[in-house]
């Protein structure tokens, strides 16, 4: 974990941060709490921001075991089986594996 995250970050995560309210209705919400930057997130928007700054790289790290209802938390607690990074990869994966299910029900649609 980086010793200070910029101010520029700490920005960027706060553009992108929900409400808990907003995190029910959000697609693929997570829940994640450092000392750095807490709070709820759109997963993929907080991938692209984690991906886009350095200092925040540490936070894919961070492992499963605080789920909040529905929502997966992640801290720095050891325990947990998957960690954010994994998680992300897990969503990239089946939003890559819908893209392409549609491109073939958009290709038999042409077809017929």
């Amino acid at each position: 974990m980086p010793a200070t995250v910029s101010d520029f970050s700490k920005d960027m995560i706060a553009e992108i941060r929900l409400t808990p309210e907003q995190a029910q209705n959000a697609q693929d919400p997570v829940w994640v709490e450092t000392r750095q930057a807490s709070g709820h997130f759109e997963a993929l928007k907080l991938k692209e921001v984690i991906d886009a700054r350095d200092d925040l790289q540490y936070m894919r790290q961070t492992n499963r075991n605080a789920d909040q209802d529905d929502i997966p938390g992640f801290t720095f607690l050891l325990d947990g089986e998957q960690n954010l990074s994994d998680f992300f990869k897990g969503i990239v994966a089946r939003e890559a594996e819908a893209a392409k299910a549609k491109e073939g029900g958009d290709a038999e649609e042409t077809e017929g």
